[in-house]
């Protein structure tokens, strides 16, 4: 039994205390040198457009020649080269994802112990699992930047304001049919929501827990929240009145902001970043998206091959946060618009993001009428797979098509149908296919999860 199954066998109260001690430890990370990091942040936000942008090219440089000096893989491809163009950006090649995943010890820094970081598993959009690796001070910046940019300046409290997370953490069994589906973060003033049992049955217990601990506003999964608000609708349960809803992992589309936001009185505002932290924005109430320059710098790979600062074309991200695995032009995956401020005239004193494509992935739709979505969580570990992609073909029938590595094994993929399982319940067929590939759309890239039923 792994220690997910333990943790959900245990009685809530015990649960609880666990998430509270967890969440005093992630407090202390998250906190680190955060002072100064607020300052700096303070002092940034003050400054035009020119002088945040001449920073940040001054920031990218010193990261280069950082990353050439100090990062295994950089070191071993400047060998040999011109040194003199270290600083300029547009001497670095792309780095695709798959060398990051196959190669991850490579960029680790000299600087650093590897026992001594954080170690972070995520799929992405894509179903090809890959490991990150985190310092503690970029903990510090990344949180520092996530409590001032998306909540002081939204009006949230970070530090004093309870809150509910709807996200992908498993905090209770599958086959749960009473409440609590969350646990209670009583050091992180947090509550954290399954996302797994929100259905018609479950919606009262779930509305009743957001006024019994007073919580004053959530953030999530665009499609858990906005499942929220659809189940509280047609029961006609009152929701209570929040000051900020905040959206992370998928795309926030028009109709459900404005469902969310009349629902619960308060603006919703969606975020865009990555667990590599190398890129990173949020919306302003006026639905802009600005990206933070303190979190790396974004590029534009247009459709003829140019990289260029703004425009249309697939993203590449240069890392300003994580010194520990400086990630320079990596491409994440993502696609999209970022704004010519010369061309627009925008009045603000970052860039704007104006399209995020190819974050959209379909919803699961269960035999007892849950809506799952965001469902890349069920590859969050070491599994020996290329990549992969959920089907559901039927009500009750899911097809699980993985391109496996040579040292997969059938113990892996019984975990992968269980993680899945744990997400859609049992009464859910998972019926597994190993694949060569998985086809592509025209612009190269996949869904993770695709629904062929209404």
């Amino acid at each position: 039994m792994n220690k997910i199954a333990i943790y959900q066998r245990l009685p809530n109260f015990i649960k609880s205390l666990l998430a509270s001690f967890y969440g005093m430890r992630l407090q202390k990370r998250r906190t680190y040198l955060r002072a100064t990091f607020e300052e700096n942040l303070k002092e940034r936000s003050t400054w035009n457009q020119t002088e945040y942008l001449n920073w940040q090219k001054n920031a990218i440089a010193e990261m280069l020649v950082y990353a050439a000096q100090k990062v295994p893989y950089y070191r071993n491809y400047w060998t040999g080269k011109d040194q003199k163009n270290i600083r300029d950006i547009n001497a670095w090649p792309i780095l695709e994802k798959d060398i990051v995943r196959n190669h991850p010890t490579q960029f680790i820094s000299d600087d650093f112990n590897i026992n001594d970081l954080s170690v972070m598993h995520t799929s992405g959009t894509s179903g090809k699992p890959m490991t990150i690796y985190l310092s503690k001070e970029s903990f510090g910046l990344w949180y520092a930047l996530y409590d001032i940019r998306i909540k002081k300046e939204n009006g949230v409290d970070p530090l004093h304001d309870a809150y509910g997370t709807f996200a992908g953490q498993l905090v209770c069994a599958q086959n749960e049919t009473k409440p609590p589906f969350w646990v209670h973060n009583q050091f992180g003033k947090q509550v954290y929501f399954s996302s797994y049992h929100l259905n018609d049955k479950n919606i009262e217990s779930y509305v009743k827990a957001i006024f019994d601990y007073k919580l004053t506003y959530l953030m999530g999964y665009t499609s858990a929240l906005h499942s929220v608000v659809v189940l509280a609708k047609a029961k006609n349960i009152q929701l209570p009145k929040l000051k900020l809803v905040i959206t992370n992992a998928e795309p926030l589309f028009d109709h459900q902001r404005e469902l969310i936001s009349t629902a619960f009185q308060c603006p919703v505002v969606q975020t865009y970043s990555g667990c590599e932290y190398a890129f990173g924005g949020t919306e302003d109430l006026q639905k802009n998206m600005w990206l933070w320059p303190e979190s790396g710098l974004l590029e534009v790979l247009t459709a003829d091959g140019q990289i260029q600062p703004f425009g249309q074309g697939a993203f590449l991200a240069t890392g300003l946060v994580n010194k520990a695995m400086p990630l320079i032009r990596y491409k994440i995956g993502d696609s999209g618009t970022i704004e010519d401020p010369a061309i627009t005239k925008s009045i603000g004193n970052m860039l704007r993001l104006t399209s995020i494509d190819g974050r959209t992935d379909d919803l699961i739709k269960t035999p007892d009428g849950r809506l799952v979505g965001r469902l890349d969580p069920v590859f969050k570990a070491d599994f020996a797979i290329k990549e992969a992609q959920i089907i559901q073909e039927k009500i009750n029938l899911i097809i699980l098509k993985v391109v496996e590595e040579d040292h997969f094994n059938e113990e892996q993929k019984q975990e992968l149908i269980a993680r899945l399982k744990d997400r859609v319940g049992e009464g859910m067929e998972v019926k597994y296919e190993s694949v060569e590939s998985i086809p592509r759309n025209a612009n190269g890239k996949f869904k993770a999860v695709v629904s062929m039923i209404n």
